[in-house]
C-alpha cells in the first residue's frame, strides 16, 4: 500500500471508532467511568487490529508504529478502569489514558492522518 492509501483507510477507520466511541454514553461520576473504560477500550482495540491489517510502506512507519502503540496503550488503561479503586486511581488512569492519546495524535499527524490524528 502507498502511504497515500494506508492514509486514506487508516483515516475511515479512525472516523468510525470515533463516531462509535460519541455513542458512548458520558461518564457523569467516577463509577461511570468503570463501565465507560472498556468500552471505548474495546472501540479502539478493534481499530487498532483494523489499523495494523494496513501495510504502511517504509516512508514515516516509525510514526506510524508510534500512533499504534499509543493506541494500544490508550486501550489497555481504558480497560483498567473497570478495576480501578477510587477516585485517585481513577484519576491516574485518566491522566495516562490522556499522555497515550496526546502521543498518538503528534504520532499519527507527523504520518499524515487527519482523522487519527483528531479523534480521541
Amino acid at each position: 500500500m502507498s502511504k497515500e492509501e494506508v492514509v486514506k483507510e487508516g483515516d475511515k477507520i479512525c472516523q468510525k471508532a470515533s463516531d462509535e466511541i460519541d455513542k458512548v454514553e458520558e461518564p457523569r461520576k467516577i463509577e461511570d467511568v468503570k463501565t465507560y473504560g472498556p468500552k471505548v477500550s474495546e472501540i479502539v482495540g478493534s481499530a487498532v487490529d483494523d489499523l495494523k491489517e494496513l501495510d504502511p510502506p517504509d516512508e514515516g512507519k516509525k510514526d506510524f508504529d508510534a500512533f499504534l502503540a499509543a493506541a494500544e496503550e490508550q486501550a489497555d488503561v481504558a480497560d483498567k478502569l473497570k478495576d480501578a479503586e477510587g477516585e485517585q486511581e481513577v484519576q491516574e488512569l485518566l491522566t495516562k489514558a490522556g499522555e497515550s492519546d496526546s502521543k498518538g495524535k503528534t504520532a499519527a499527524k507527523a504520518y499524515g492522518f487527519k482523522a487519527c490524528a483528531e479523534s480521541g
